[in-house]
């Protein structure tokens, strides 16, 4: 018995609709669109006025930074730039860590690491050592990211671990 004529056509079905599913419904391209923006500086005035705005929280050590005034300075400064055109404008937040630049560009080389200790750079694979230790006395704009939500199924193209290298 033949098989191989209702497994092409399941393929063609499966591969159909997740295209259309992707790319038109959760438009895939207007959000890559989008990350160059933010990520790539694509049309970073929002990001100079954000700097701006935000130089005194950021200078601040980052255990008294205020993650939610921030975001606020953040979107007020999206909204107020060449970028407000963007229907995905809402999906960019940031993060405040505990850790530097620096060990975050080191988390990025080992980042299988990283997700195989359950996405925690702090957390050793069992019986070593932490990767990191916390810093008591980096600055607000040491520890500032910025960040994107995204949502499924579109986080399985693009992941946190991509996502993390920009």
């Amino acid at each position: 018995m033949d098989f191989s004529e209702p497994i092409l056509k399941a393929y063609e079905f499966a591969n159909y609709h997740l295209t259309n599913l992707v790319l038109k419904e959760e438009e895939l391209l207007g959000r890559l669109k989008s990350i160059k923006h933010y990520f790539f500086m694509d049309q970073s005035d929002y990001f100079v006025n954000f700097l701006d705005s935000a130089d005194d929280e950021l200078s601040k050590p980052f255990k008294n930074v205020s993650k939610e005034k921030l975001e606020s300075l953040l979107d007020m400064s999206v909204r107020t730039s060449s970028t407000n055109n963007d229907p995905f404008k809402d999906d960019l937040t940031c993060e405040i860590y505990n850790f530097t630049i620096h060990e975050q560009l080191f988390a990025i080389q080992n980042i299988n690491a990283y997700e195989a200790n359950g996405g925690s750079m702090f957390t050793g694979v069992s019986g070593q050592k932490n990767v990191f230790t916390p810093l008591q006395n980096i600055k607000g704009i040491e520890a500032f990211t910025l960040d994107y939500k995204v949502r499924w199924p579109l986080n399985i193209i693009l992941s946190k671990k991509a996502l993390t290298k920009y």
